[in-house]
C-alpha cells in the first residue's frame, strides 16, 4: 500500500502512476466530492474481484462507476430524457443516477434489473484521471460495509484490518474532506418519473409530460401557447395556487419566444420582451386564477441573492403565474415555498434552427 499525497504541482504524477495500477488490475483510493471512494477498472473481473473483498460485500450487489462526462456516460448505459435532464443542470455534482445498463462492465455491478448506477463527480482531479485513462472507475466509498464513511486517509486505514490494506495498491491523499458532504443522492430515472432511492438532496420528483420540436421562433411562440394549454389542462380541478414555469436552455435557445407564447395564451397583449434589464417584467391578467404574468430572467445572477427572494417571495404571495429563464439559479430557491405548481420546461439545442422542447411537471 502506497499513500501519495496529492498537490497541485504533482496532479500529473499522480494520474500517471494511479493508471498503471489499474491497468494492472489495481485498487486505489481516491477523493471525490463527498467522500474518499474506492477504484477499480469496472471492466476487469481481477480489479472487481479485489474490490468486492475489500468492500466485505455479497458479490451480487451493484456498485456505481463514475464517469467524466455524458459522453463516457452513454458507452454503458442508454439515457432516457429524464436522465439527459439531471445530466444536464445537476451533473457534475453529489448525485448518481441510474439507468439501464449496456452490459459493457463486470455484470456483478449490474442489478439485478439490469441497471447501473453513474456518478460525474465534482472533484476536478478525478475527472482528469478518469479522463486520462480513458476509462470509468468504480464509485463506492472506501470504507468495508456498515463501517464508518471516510473522510479523510486515516479514517479509511484506521477502519481496515491489515489483511484489507493489503488489498488497497494506492491510496491518493487529498487531506480531510467536508465531513458536511454527505453520500449522493441516488435518483432511478429509468421510469418518466424520477425517483429518489437514497438521499434527500433532490427535494422532488420530475415527471416527463411532452415533447416538442420548433424549427423557428414562431414555431416555439406556439409551442408555448400549447405548452400553457397543457398546464391548464393539468390544473383542471385542481385549487388556485402561484405556478412556476421554469425555463432552461443555452443563450439564444428560444426561451423569451416560448416565454412570449405562453403570455399569449394567458391574454398578455402587451409585447413580452427580454427581461434582461429589469429581471422581472409583470402584466396584469384577467383570470380566475391568476392575477399576474410575470416574466423573469435571472441571467445576470450568481445566486439568488436576497433581494430577489424578497421578489419573488412577493410573487408568490400571490396566484400569479411566473415564468423563470436561467431556473438552475433560483429552483432550489423556490423549492422553499409551499403550495405552488412547478413546471419545468427545458430547450435542448439540437441544430442552429432546431430545438427539442420537454415539459416536465415537478412534485414536490
Amino acid at each position: 500500500m502506497q499513500i501519495i499525497k496529492l498537490t497541485k504541482a504533482n496532479q500529473f504524477q499522480v494520474i500517471k502512476q494511479a493508471i498503471q495500477v489499474l491497468k494492472k488490475n489495481g485498487l486505489i483510493i481516491y477523493p471525490t466530492d463527498t467522500c474518499y471512494g474506492a477504484g477499480v477498472d469496472p471492466t476487469s473481473s481481477v480489479g472487481v474481484d479485489k474490490l468486492y473483498v475489500f468492500k466485505g460485500q455479497r458479490r451480487t450487489k451493484p456498485v456505481s462507476i463514475a464517469v467524466a462526462d455524458q459522453v463516457m456516460a452513454q458507452k454503458y448505459v442508454n439515457l432516457n430524457q429524464t436522465a439527459k435532464f439531471f445530466y444536464r443542470h445537476f451533473l457534475p455534482g453529489p448525485y448518481t443516477i441510474i439507468s439501464r445498463s449496456k452490459m459493457n462492465v463486470d455484470k456483478r455491478l449490474v442489478a439485478a434489473d439490469n441497471s447501473l448506477g453513474i456518478r460525474i463527480p465534482k472533484n476536478d482531479f478525478i475527472l482528469k484521471l478518469i479522463r486520462a485513462y480513458g476509462k470509468p472507475l468504480t464509485s463506492t466509498s472506501a470504507n468495508p460495509s456498515g463501517t464508518k464513511t471516510p473522510y479523510s486517509v486515516s479514517e479509511v486505514v484506521d477502519n481496515l484490518s491489515s489483511k484489507k490494506q493489503k488489498l488497497i495498491d494506492l491510496i491518493i491523499d487529498a487531506g480531510s474532506l467536508n465531513k458536511a458532504n454527505k453520500p449522493s443522492t441516488v435518483i432511478n430515472s429509468q421510469a418518466n418519473l424520477a425517483q429518489v432511492l437514497r438521499g434527500d438532496q433532490w427535494p422532488f420528483k420530475l415527471e416527463m409530460i411532452k415533447n416538442f420540436t420548433s424549427t423557428s421562433a414562431e414555431t416555439t411562440i406556439v409551442i408555448g401557447r400549447q405548452i400553457l394549454k397543457l398546464i391548464k389542462k393539468d390544473l383542471q380541478n385542481k385549487s388556485i395556487k402561484p405556478t412556476v414555469i421554469f425555463l432552461s436552455g443555452i443563450l439564444a435557445a428560444g426561451k423569451t419566444h416560448l416565454a412570449k407564447g405562453i403570455g399569449q395564451q394567458v391574454g398578455v397583449k402587451q409585447i413580452i420582451k427580454s427581461t434582461s434589464f429589469n429581471l422581472f417584467n409583470q402584466y396584469p391578467l384577467n383570470l380566475s386564477n391568476w392575477r399576474l404574468f410575470v416574466h423573469a430572467d435571472l441571467w445576470r445572477l450568481n445566486k439568488a441573492d436576497e433581494a430577489i427572494k424578497q421578489s419573488l417571495k412577493q410573487y408568490l404571495s400571490n396566484n400569479n403565474l411566473i415564468t423563470i429563464e436561467w431556473a438552475s439559479i433560483g429552483i432550489k430557491f423556490i423549492l422553499d415555498f409551499q403550495n405552488i405548481y412547478l413546471y419545468f420546461i427545458e430547450l435542448e439545442h439540437v441544430s442552429p434552427k432546431t430545438r427539442k422542447i420537454s415539459l416536465f411537471r415537478i412534485k414536490t
